[in-house]
């Protein structure tokens, strides 16, 4: 929540009046988040021209390789269920399976990795 606070003034101009919305989905977000030590991976994304070429893969693997180095776990939150299968051949598992905040607010699978 600190970090959030944090960031308001910086969300309040980038989101105007839907900061209130978007707050309610992070902090919802925050307050699932597992509390053994891990490295969030917060963005992966590649241009939809770019896709299946393995450029996902090469942004994931350096973090992957880090975390299995350092024996530590890694999580995201995924909003797709098309990425569901990228992430699990990467060793990621859903940890748990929630709807985002607000009206018609999207699915989002909560996922682990345990260090290799």
């Amino acid at each position: 929540m600190a970090t959030i606070l944090r960031w308001s003034p910086r969300f309040v101009r980038m989101y105007g009046r839907r900061f209130l919305p978007n707050l309610k989905v992070l902090t919802t977000l925050e307050g699932m988040h597992p509390t053994e030590p891990h490295y969030y991976l917060e963005f992966v994304g590649v241009h939809p021209d770019h896709q299946r070429k393995g450029l996902g893969m090469a942004l994931l693997e350096p973090m992957v390789e880090r975390a299995d180095r350092e024996g530590v776990g890694m999580y995201l939150e995924n909003s797709k269920e098309k990425n569901l299968a990228f992430y699990g051949r990467h060793g990621f598992q859903v940890r748990a399976q929630t709807h985002l905040p607000g009206r018609n607010g999207p699915p989002a699978w909560l996922m682990w990795r345990d260090p290799k």
